[in-house]
């Protein structure tokens, strides 16, 4: 079911929990998930967006200011 969750995250801004080089974790609606940065590194607090996701992990890229 968490599965079928993580499809409907793609598109939504969340925030990194923890450094994701690539993987870390982020909150999204008070709500945790495994996520990978594909492009740099991504420090804690700092806004993500949701781009696509994996068998395991969201895909997520540094939101813009």
């Amino acid at each position: 079911q968490e599965g079928a969750g993580i499809g409907t995250l793609v598109g939504r801004r969340g925030v990194a929990v923890t450094a994701l080089r690539p993987g870390g974790q982020i909150e999204i609606d008070g709500k945790r998930y495994e996520a990978k940065d594909e492009v740099g590194a991504v420090n804690p607090g700092e806004a993500v967006i949701v781009r696509s996701r994996t068998d395991f992990a969201v895909v997520v890229e540094k939101a813009a200011p």
